[in-house]
C-alpha cells in the first residue's frame, strides 16, 4: 500500500524518467519482469559479479579497512566482515 502513496508514485516515476526517458506503464514492467528468465539473470550476476566491486565512503574515511581486506570479506565467510570493523 505504501508503494500507492502519493510521494511513493513521484519518486517511482521521477525514477522512470531518469532512467528511461519516459514513465514506464504498469502493463509494461510486468511484460518485462515476465521476459526474465534464469538463463538472463544468471549472465547477469556473472557479470556483475565478476570484476571488483566500487567502495564509497562517507565519513572519516581514515578509519576503514584496507579495500584488500574490504575485498577479502565480501568473498570470505562472515566472521571475516566482524575484524573489519573499527
Amino acid at each position: 500500500m505504501s508503494a500507492e502513496s502519493p510521494a511513493s508514485r513521484a519518486s517511482q516515476i521521477a525514477r522512470q524518467l531518469l532512467l528511461f526517458g519516459r514513465p514506464i506503464a504498469k502493463e509494461e514492467l510486468m511484460e518485462r519482469l515476465s521476459a526474465l528468465t534464469v538463463d538472463r539473470l544468471t549472465d547477469l550476476s556473472s557479470r556483475l559479479f565478476s570484476t571488483k566491486p566500487t567502495l564509497t565512503a562517507v565519513g572519516p574515511v581514515g578509519t576503514l579497512a584496507p579495500y584488500e581486506a574490504i575485498l577479502e570479506s565480501l568473498a570470505g565467510p562472515q566472521t571475516t566482515a566482524r575484524r573489519l570493523a573499527v
